[in-house]
């Protein structure tokens, strides 16, 4: 999954990148309410103008990652994400 920031952020660079605290607290939330299914959760953490890149799906927005979230959590309904 690639995250689009407002610069774009090669390969090589990601090396390089430490998350701050915040940072680190919501994407552990995120993980934390998708694993647990709470769609209302994901959904608050999430930026309004969220864009990512999921490989063989393509792009994703704000709108359009909840079905996406929804279909994984159905398929794989005791799926576990560990977040080092």
């Amino acid at each position: 999954m690639i995250v689009q920031a407002s610069k774009s952020i090669q390969v090589r660079d990601f090396e390089r990148i430490t998350m701050s605290d915040a940072n680190k607290a919501v994407v552990s939330e995120y993980y934390r309410a998708l694993d647990a299914h709470d769609a209302n959760a994901m959904m608050a953490v999430l930026h309004d103008d969220l864009s990512l890149t999921m490989v063989g799906v393509g792009e994703l927005t704000t709108e359009s990652i909840l079905p996406i979230a929804q279909g994984f959590g159905a398929a794989f309904p005791d799926m576990k994400h560990t977040l080092n």
